[in-house]
Protein backbone atom coordinates (compact mmCIF):
# COMPACT_ATOMS: atom_id res chain seq x y z
CA UNK A 1 0.00 0.00 0.00
CA UNK A 2 2.74 2.61 0.81
CA UNK A 3 4.40 1.99 -2.44
CA UNK A 4 1.27 2.85 -4.09
CA UNK A 5 1.12 5.67 -2.26
CA UNK A 6 4.42 6.52 -3.33
CA UNK A 7 4.12 6.25 -6.58
CA UNK A 8 0.78 8.15 -6.77
CA UNK A 9 2.61 11.83 -7.05
CA UNK A 10 4.48 10.75 -10.06
CA UNK A 11 2.24 9.18 -11.58
CA UNK A 12 0.43 12.60 -11.02
CA UNK A 13 3.17 14.39 -12.06
CA UNK A 14 3.37 12.01 -15.57
CA UNK A 15 0.06 12.77 -16.22
CA UNK A 16 0.57 17.03 -16.15
CA UNK A 17 3.96 16.81 -17.90
CA UNK A 18 2.46 14.88 -20.19
CA UNK A 19 -0.26 17.69 -20.94
CA UNK A 20 2.60 19.57 -21.01
CA UNK A 21 4.67 17.87 -23.28
CA UNK A 22 2.11 16.33 -26.01
CA UNK A 23 2.05 19.25 -28.06
CA UNK A 24 5.37 19.16 -28.75
CA UNK A 25 7.50 17.08 -30.74
CA UNK A 26 10.48 14.71 -29.95
CA UNK A 27 13.15 16.98 -29.82
CA UNK A 28 10.70 19.47 -27.45
CA UNK A 29 9.68 21.63 -30.12
CA UNK A 30 6.19 22.94 -30.97
CA UNK A 31 5.41 20.99 -34.20
CA UNK A 32 5.93 23.13 -37.39
CA UNK A 33 2.67 25.60 -38.39
CA UNK A 34 0.59 24.20 -41.88
CA UNK A 35 0.38 26.44 -44.39
CA UNK A 36 -2.79 26.90 -43.34
CA UNK A 37 -2.28 27.94 -40.59
CA UNK A 38 0.28 30.41 -41.63
CA UNK A 39 -2.09 31.69 -44.41
CA UNK A 40 -4.79 32.26 -41.49
CA UNK A 41 -5.37 35.99 -41.04
CA UNK A 42 -5.65 39.43 -42.97
CA UNK A 43 -3.84 40.12 -46.12
CA UNK A 44 -3.26 43.25 -47.75
CA UNK A 45 -3.63 42.83 -51.95
CA UNK A 46 0.05 45.09 -53.23
CA UNK A 47 -0.12 43.86 -56.80
CA UNK A 48 -2.48 42.90 -58.86
CA UNK A 49 -2.62 41.99 -62.59
CA UNK A 50 -5.57 40.17 -63.83
CA UNK A 51 -8.59 40.39 -66.35
CA UNK A 52 -11.54 37.76 -66.69
CA UNK A 53 -13.39 36.33 -63.63
CA UNK A 54 -9.99 36.99 -61.35
CA UNK A 55 -10.46 41.07 -62.40
CA UNK A 56 -13.93 40.06 -61.35
CA UNK A 57 -13.48 39.46 -58.06
CA UNK A 58 -10.50 41.34 -57.12
CA UNK A 59 -10.42 44.74 -59.65
CA UNK A 60 -9.07 45.10 -62.54
CA UNK A 61 -7.41 48.55 -63.03
CA UNK A 62 -5.06 49.90 -60.04
CA UNK A 63 -7.21 52.10 -57.43
CA UNK A 64 -4.43 53.67 -55.58
CA UNK A 65 -7.81 55.46 -53.05
CA UNK A 66 -9.00 51.89 -52.33
CA UNK A 67 -7.57 49.27 -49.57
CA UNK A 68 -8.28 45.86 -50.85
CA UNK A 69 -7.49 43.21 -48.20
CA UNK A 70 -8.36 39.62 -48.44
CA UNK A 71 -9.01 37.18 -45.17
CA UNK A 72 -8.18 33.28 -44.54
CA UNK A 73 -10.51 31.93 -41.55
CA UNK A 74 -12.17 28.55 -41.15
CA UNK A 75 -11.92 27.50 -44.47
CA UNK A 76 -13.47 31.11 -46.04
CA UNK A 77 -11.76 33.81 -47.82
CA UNK A 78 -13.54 36.77 -47.90
CA UNK A 79 -12.13 40.03 -49.50
CA UNK A 80 -12.46 43.69 -48.07
CA UNK A 81 -12.58 46.75 -49.74
CA UNK A 82 -12.59 49.42 -47.55
CA UNK A 83 -15.11 49.13 -45.14
CA UNK A 84 -17.27 46.94 -47.25
CA UNK A 85 -16.70 43.08 -47.17
CA UNK A 86 -17.53 39.96 -49.38
CA UNK A 87 -17.45 36.32 -49.21
CA UNK A 88 -15.47 35.32 -52.01
CA UNK A 89 -15.87 31.35 -50.37
CA UNK A 90 -14.80 28.29 -49.45
CA UNK A 91 -10.78 26.95 -49.96
CA UNK A 92 -8.91 24.28 -49.98
CA UNK A 93 -4.66 23.48 -50.20
CA UNK A 94 -2.86 21.22 -51.32
CA UNK A 95 0.82 22.13 -50.04
CA UNK A 96 2.25 18.62 -51.16
CA UNK A 97 2.41 19.63 -54.45
CA UNK A 98 4.98 21.45 -57.10
CA UNK A 99 3.87 23.97 -57.13
CA UNK A 100 1.52 24.18 -54.26
CA UNK A 101 -2.14 24.69 -55.04
CA UNK A 102 -5.26 26.51 -53.59
CA UNK A 103 -9.05 26.09 -54.45
CA UNK A 104 -11.56 28.72 -53.94
CA UNK A 105 -15.28 27.89 -54.46
CA UNK A 106 -17.02 30.97 -56.10
CA UNK A 107 -20.64 31.98 -57.13
CA UNK A 108 -20.85 33.29 -60.63
CA UNK A 109 -22.84 36.04 -61.36
CA UNK A 110 -25.61 33.28 -61.91
CA UNK A 111 -25.91 32.11 -58.89
CA UNK A 112 -23.88 28.63 -59.78
CA UNK A 113 -20.80 27.48 -58.04
CA UNK A 114 -17.29 27.44 -59.95
CA UNK A 115 -13.98 26.24 -58.43
CA UNK A 116 -11.14 28.91 -59.55
CA UNK A 117 -8.17 26.48 -59.32
CA UNK A 118 -4.55 28.24 -58.23
CA UNK A 119 -1.17 27.77 -57.69
CA UNK A 120 0.90 29.86 -54.64
CA UNK A 121 3.88 30.96 -53.47
CA UNK A 122 3.88 31.24 -49.21
CA UNK A 123 7.08 32.79 -48.22
CA UNK A 124 7.36 34.79 -44.66
CA UNK A 125 4.98 37.14 -45.00
CA UNK A 126 4.36 37.41 -48.00
CA UNK A 127 1.67 34.94 -50.28
CA UNK A 128 1.60 35.16 -54.06
CA UNK A 129 -1.38 33.16 -55.62
CA UNK A 130 -1.53 32.70 -60.18
CA UNK A 131 -4.77 32.08 -61.71
CA UNK A 132 -6.15 31.42 -65.13
CA UNK A 133 -8.08 34.52 -65.57
CA UNK A 134 -10.82 32.96 -67.44
CA UNK A 135 -11.00 29.90 -64.75
CA UNK A 136 -10.45 27.09 -67.39
CA UNK A 137 -7.36 25.16 -65.92
CA UNK A 138 -4.54 25.46 -63.43
CA UNK A 139 -1.23 27.31 -63.84
CA UNK A 140 1.26 25.22 -64.03
CA UNK A 141 3.96 27.76 -62.95
CA UNK A 142 4.33 31.39 -61.89
CA UNK A 143 5.24 33.70 -65.24
CA UNK A 144 7.73 36.08 -65.22
CA UNK A 145 4.92 38.40 -65.81
CA UNK A 146 1.30 38.23 -65.70
CA UNK A 147 0.97 40.08 -68.73
CA UNK A 148 2.25 38.61 -72.38
CA UNK A 149 4.47 40.99 -73.47
CA UNK A 150 3.31 40.74 -77.23
CA UNK A 151 -0.45 41.18 -76.06
CA UNK A 152 -1.96 43.90 -74.06
CA UNK A 153 -2.73 41.44 -71.51
CA UNK A 154 -1.78 38.10 -71.01
CA UNK A 155 -4.15 34.96 -69.82
CA UNK A 156 -2.52 34.48 -66.11
CA UNK A 157 -4.18 36.70 -62.79
CA UNK A 158 -1.03 37.54 -60.50
CA UNK A 159 -2.23 38.76 -57.10
CA UNK A 160 0.69 39.36 -54.55
CA UNK A 161 -0.69 39.81 -50.34
CA UNK A 162 1.61 41.28 -47.56
CA UNK A 163 0.67 39.93 -44.26
CA UNK A 164 -0.97 42.73 -42.06
CA UNK A 165 0.49 43.39 -39.05
CA UNK A 166 4.06 42.20 -40.15
CA UNK A 167 5.33 45.58 -40.70
CA UNK A 168 3.05 48.33 -38.99
CA UNK A 169 5.10 50.82 -41.21
CA UNK A 170 4.05 49.51 -44.30
CA UNK A 171 0.78 49.25 -42.95
CA UNK A 172 0.55 52.54 -41.90
CA UNK A 173 2.11 53.78 -45.16
CA UNK A 174 -0.49 52.00 -47.12
CA UNK A 175 -3.26 53.53 -45.39
CA UNK A 176 -1.87 56.62 -45.71
CA UNK A 177 -1.34 56.25 -49.49
CA UNK A 178 -4.82 55.42 -49.74
CA UNK A 179 -6.40 58.38 -47.85
CA UNK A 180 -4.08 60.51 -50.29
CA UNK A 181 -5.29 58.96 -53.51
CA UNK A 182 -9.18 59.26 -52.23
CA UNK A 183 -8.69 63.04 -51.28
CA UNK A 184 -6.95 63.72 -54.62
CA UNK A 185 -9.84 61.60 -56.70
CA UNK A 186 -11.96 63.86 -55.09
CA UNK A 187 -10.25 66.69 -56.10
CA UNK A 188 -10.15 65.36 -59.12
CA UNK A 189 -13.78 64.69 -59.81
CA UNK A 190 -14.29 68.64 -58.26
CA UNK A 191 -12.29 69.93 -60.99
CA UNK A 192 -13.75 67.61 -63.63
CA UNK A 193 -17.01 68.55 -62.84
CA UNK A 194 -16.38 72.34 -63.07
CA UNK A 195 -14.67 71.26 -66.67
CA UNK A 196 -17.23 69.85 -67.51
CA UNK A 197 -20.10 72.43 -66.95
CA UNK A 198 -17.68 75.82 -67.65
CA UNK A 199 -16.20 73.80 -70.81
CA UNK A 200 -12.72 75.34 -69.39
CA UNK A 201 -9.97 74.33 -67.25
CA UNK A 202 -9.34 76.73 -64.24
CA UNK A 203 -6.61 78.95 -64.11
CA UNK A 204 -3.88 78.16 -61.71
CA UNK A 205 -4.34 81.32 -60.32
CA UNK A 206 -6.30 83.95 -59.29
CA UNK A 207 -5.40 86.84 -61.09
CA UNK A 208 -5.71 90.90 -60.15
CA UNK A 209 -6.80 93.09 -63.14
CA UNK A 210 -3.27 93.93 -64.17
CA UNK A 211 -1.98 90.33 -64.15
CA UNK A 212 -0.39 89.33 -61.04
CA UNK A 213 -1.13 86.03 -59.85
CA UNK A 214 -2.89 86.62 -55.97
CA UNK A 215 -4.26 83.46 -54.75
CA UNK A 216 -4.29 79.24 -55.82
CA UNK A 217 -6.52 77.57 -57.88
CA UNK A 218 -6.79 75.65 -54.46
CA UNK A 219 -8.75 78.98 -53.59
CA UNK A 220 -11.09 79.41 -55.96
CA UNK A 221 -11.59 75.21 -55.95
CA UNK A 222 -13.41 76.06 -52.73
CA UNK A 223 -16.76 77.19 -54.17
CA UNK A 224 -17.54 73.60 -55.50
CA UNK A 225 -16.19 72.08 -52.37
CA UNK A 226 -19.31 73.27 -49.66
CA UNK A 227 -16.40 75.39 -48.26
CA UNK A 228 -18.31 78.99 -49.25
CA UNK A 229 -17.90 80.14 -45.99
CA UNK A 230 -14.45 80.06 -46.08
CA UNK A 231 -14.31 81.84 -49.73
CA UNK A 232 -15.95 84.52 -48.35
CA UNK A 233 -13.27 84.84 -45.73
CA UNK A 234 -10.47 86.00 -48.25
CA UNK A 235 -10.25 89.24 -49.93
CA UNK A 236 -9.98 88.03 -53.73
CA UNK A 237 -8.37 91.26 -54.79
CA UNK A 238 -5.88 90.47 -52.49
CA UNK A 239 -2.44 88.78 -52.83
CA UNK A 240 -2.10 84.82 -50.26
CA UNK A 241 0.54 86.98 -48.22
CA UNK A 242 -1.72 90.02 -47.24
CA UNK A 243 -2.06 91.20 -44.03
CA UNK A 244 -5.87 89.74 -44.05
CA UNK A 245 -5.34 86.69 -46.39
CA UNK A 246 -1.91 85.09 -44.18
CA UNK A 247 -4.62 84.80 -41.42
CA UNK A 248 -6.32 82.37 -43.80
CA UNK A 249 -3.75 80.21 -44.45
CA UNK A 250 -4.29 77.94 -40.94
CA UNK A 251 -7.67 77.29 -42.07
CA UNK A 252 -6.53 74.95 -44.58
CA UNK A 253 -9.40 72.18 -45.53
CA UNK A 254 -8.40 68.65 -44.63
CA UNK A 255 -8.50 67.23 -48.16
CA UNK A 256 -5.70 69.75 -49.51
CA UNK A 257 -3.25 67.65 -46.46
CA UNK A 258 -1.42 64.74 -47.00
CA UNK A 259 -1.80 62.25 -44.61
CA UNK A 260 0.71 61.47 -42.42
CA UNK A 261 3.08 63.69 -43.69
CA UNK A 262 3.96 66.47 -41.02
CA UNK A 263 5.02 70.14 -42.16
CA UNK A 264 7.50 72.62 -40.57
CA UNK A 265 4.36 75.12 -41.21
CA UNK A 266 0.80 75.12 -41.14
CA UNK A 267 -1.09 75.03 -44.08
CA UNK A 268 1.10 73.33 -46.30
CA UNK A 269 -0.27 71.29 -49.10
CA UNK A 270 1.56 68.94 -51.88
CA UNK A 271 -1.13 68.55 -54.49
CA UNK A 272 0.09 70.74 -56.97
CA UNK A 273 -0.65 71.02 -60.75
CA UNK A 274 1.80 71.97 -63.83
CA UNK A 275 2.56 75.58 -64.97
CA UNK A 276 4.10 76.55 -68.04
CA UNK A 277 4.20 76.09 -71.93
CA UNK A 278 2.07 73.21 -73.66
CA UNK A 279 0.62 72.41 -70.05
CA UNK A 280 -3.31 72.39 -69.12
CA UNK A 281 -2.58 74.89 -66.92
CA UNK A 282 -0.71 77.78 -69.06
CA UNK A 283 -1.63 80.64 -69.27
CA UNK A 284 -4.17 83.48 -67.58
CA UNK A 285 -7.14 82.45 -69.67
CA UNK A 286 -7.65 78.85 -68.88
CA UNK A 287 -7.40 76.06 -71.75
CA UNK A 288 -10.55 75.67 -73.40
CA UNK A 289 -11.79 71.78 -73.74
CA UNK A 290 -12.15 71.29 -77.20
CA UNK A 291 -8.75 72.81 -77.35
CA UNK A 292 -7.60 69.54 -75.30
CA UNK A 293 -9.63 67.53 -77.14
CA UNK A 294 -6.84 67.92 -79.86
CA UNK A 295 -3.96 67.05 -77.69
CA UNK A 296 -2.70 64.27 -76.96
CA UNK A 297 -3.72 63.89 -73.50
CA UNK A 298 -4.28 62.14 -70.76
CA UNK A 299 -3.06 64.39 -69.20
CA UNK A 300 -1.53 65.45 -65.85
CA UNK A 301 -3.79 67.57 -64.19
CA UNK A 302 -3.25 67.72 -60.23
CA UNK A 303 -0.09 65.31 -59.10
CA UNK A 304 1.55 64.56 -55.84
CA UNK A 305 4.58 66.43 -55.52
CA UNK A 306 7.63 65.99 -53.62
CA UNK A 307 8.05 69.80 -51.65
CA UNK A 308 5.08 71.13 -49.94
CA UNK A 309 3.43 75.17 -50.91
CA UNK A 310 1.13 76.85 -49.09
CA UNK A 311 -2.19 76.21 -50.03
CA UNK A 312 -3.50 79.33 -50.61
CA UNK A 313 -0.25 80.64 -52.45
CA UNK A 314 0.21 80.58 -56.02
CA UNK A 315 3.27 78.58 -56.31
CA UNK A 316 3.00 75.08 -58.25
CA UNK A 317 5.57 73.02 -60.51
CA UNK A 318 6.61 75.24 -63.31
CA UNK A 319 7.74 72.72 -66.51
CA UNK A 320 10.23 74.25 -68.53
CA UNK A 321 11.11 71.50 -71.49
CA UNK A 322 15.00 72.45 -71.28
CA UNK A 323 14.94 71.75 -67.86
CA UNK A 324 15.32 68.61 -64.93
CA UNK A 325 11.62 67.49 -63.88
CA UNK A 326 10.73 68.26 -60.64
CA UNK A 327 10.51 66.22 -57.57
CA UNK A 328 7.63 64.68 -57.48
CA UNK A 329 6.14 61.98 -54.98
CA UNK A 330 6.33 62.38 -50.76
CA UNK A 331 4.72 59.57 -49.68
CA UNK A 332 6.10 56.79 -51.17
CA UNK A 333 10.00 56.30 -52.87
CA UNK A 334 8.66 53.99 -55.47
CA UNK A 335 6.27 57.01 -57.46
CA UNK A 336 3.64 59.44 -56.90
CA UNK A 337 -0.17 59.74 -57.22
CA UNK A 338 -1.58 61.85 -60.05
CA UNK A 339 -5.17 62.61 -61.09
CA UNK A 340 -5.52 63.09 -65.02
CA UNK A 341 -8.03 64.81 -67.70
CA UNK A 342 -9.98 62.59 -69.32
CA UNK A 343 -10.30 60.27 -65.98
CA UNK A 344 -13.04 61.47 -63.95
CA UNK A 345 -11.75 60.80 -60.30
CA UNK A 346 -9.56 57.86 -61.38
CA UNK A 347 -6.07 58.44 -59.53
CA UNK A 348 -2.80 56.55 -61.00
CA UNK A 349 0.07 55.70 -59.50
CA UNK A 350 2.80 56.58 -61.53
CA UNK A 351 5.97 54.07 -60.80
CA UNK A 352 9.47 56.05 -60.80
CA UNK A 353 10.71 53.42 -63.01
CA UNK A 354 8.13 55.98 -65.88
CA UNK A 355 10.38 56.74 -68.23
CA UNK A 356 11.15 61.02 -68.66
CA UNK A 357 10.16 60.87 -71.99
CA UNK A 358 6.91 59.06 -71.13
CA UNK A 359 6.69 61.84 -68.06
CA UNK A 360 6.52 64.98 -70.14
CA UNK A 361 4.61 63.78 -72.79
CA UNK A 362 1.52 63.89 -70.14
CA UNK A 363 2.74 67.16 -68.53
CA UNK A 364 2.19 68.61 -71.87
CA UNK A 365 -0.71 68.44 -73.87
CA UNK A 366 0.95 70.32 -76.75
CA UNK A 367 4.56 70.56 -77.11
CA UNK A 368 5.82 74.27 -76.19
CA UNK A 369 6.47 74.90 -79.72
CA UNK A 370 3.23 73.74 -81.01
CA UNK A 371 1.78 76.54 -82.56
CA UNK A 372 -1.70 74.91 -82.35
CA UNK A 373 -4.62 76.98 -81.12
CA UNK A 374 -5.39 77.78 -77.88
Amino acid sequence: MKSSLLMLPLLLMGMVTGLIVDPLNAHGQQPAKTDKDKLNGDWILIANESRGIVAEIFGQLPEPDKLRTVTFSDDQMKLKIDDKSIPIGPYQLDPTKAPKTLDVTIKTSRGKKATLEAIYELDGNQLKLCFDSFAEERPTKFPTRAKDPEKSFGRLAVLVFRRIGADPKLDTLDRNKAKCASNLATLARIMHDQVSDERIYPTAAIYSKDGKPLLSWRVALLKRMDEDDLLKEFKIDEPWDSAHNKQLIKKMPKIYALPGVETKELGMTFFQVFTGKGTIFEGKEGLKFTDHLKGDGPNFMIVEAGEGVVWTKPDDLAYDPQKPLPKLGRLSDEGFLAAMTFLGDRVQFIPRSTPEKKLRSMIQWRSSDDKGKQ
